[in-house]
């Protein structure tokens, strides 16, 4: 356990630090006594509680970027590898330029991310779906299905997402074998279910991923049309406008909703 600080500036703020924190092992008292918190913080003997004046501890400051690595490291998940190397080896390179590779020559031999020198290794970025930027932890998982939200679960990015997640064992959730999200909610346009579009609040897609645009106005009969990305801006306007998706059909259909709404017809 550590001595560290993060800065809080909403109750969202305040809601996903102390999970991400949580997921560390600490404990939070109860805040609701702090009229106008700015700052939460936790220990080394594993409490934490919010704090009006940031600056009351001489605690470690980190951002939320490195408090998510944390919870990378912490949870020895192999799946979590950002960057291979030329033997194969599996590696997670933070935000600070840390190496660290999975199970490679620790004495225990325990699968888990252990520090490890750059020198001599050459690193290939894996470019992994957009869809990863939405995996949740085992632990999460397991509250979110308490609360009665519907998670889903596959075994890696190759394999679809899975939604009969109650055939799962509890043992299963933490074995490392699978990862989990929330199912994403439908896109409505008019009374018409459709499946959302990429996030407008996501930056850029991973250069030259094939992605397909919501467009009325294709005259192929199919209501979208496919590119691939490569920044330019065009890209970024079609993702601004939420007309972009990852899947052919997922674009036609909200091609053909946006005609239905207006009350076109596609025949």
């Amino acid at each position: 356990m550590e001595n560290l600080k993060i800065s809080v500036k909403s109750e969202a703020d305040i809601q996903v630090c102390r999970s991400l924190f949580e997921q560390l092992g600490y404990v939070f008292t109860d805040m609701s006594f702090v009229a106008n918190p700015s700052s939460l913080q936790v220990f080394s003997d594993g409490s934490g509680s919010l704090f009006e004046d940031h600056d009351s501890c001489c605690n470690e400051e980190i951002t939320r970027e490195q408090l998510k690595e944390k919870v990378i490291l912490h949870r020895n998940n192999v799946n979590d590898a950002n960057h291979t190397d030329q033997d194969g080896w599996k590696w997670f390179i933070s935000s600070t330029g840390v190496g660290y590779v999975f199970a490679v020559g620790n004495a225990e031999n325990i699968p888990r991310w252990d520090e490890s020198s750059l020198d001599h290794v050459e690193l290939k970025p894996i470019h992994k779906p957009l869809n990863d930027l939405n995996l949740i932890s085992y632990a999460n998982a397991l509250i979110a299905i308490a609360y009665g939200k519907r998670v889903q679960y596959r075994s890696d990015e190759h394999t679809g997402w899975q939604n009969d997640i109650a055939n799962l064992k509890i043992s299963d959730f933490g074995g490392g074998h699978y990862e989990f999200r929330l199912k994403p909610k439908p896109l409505i346009i008019g009374d018409i279910e459709v499946p959302a579009p990429v996030s407008p609040d996501t930056q850029a897609l991973p250069e030259d991923t094939d992605f397909w645009i919501a467009d009325p106005s294709c005259h192929d009969g199919k209501f979208a049309q496919k590119s691939k990305w490569d920044g330019a801006k065009s890209d970024q306007q079609y993702l601004k406008r939420g007309l972009v998706h990852l899947k052919e059909a997922d674009a036609i259909a909200h091609g053909k909703a946006l005609i239905l709404v207006s009350g076109g017809s596609i025949d």
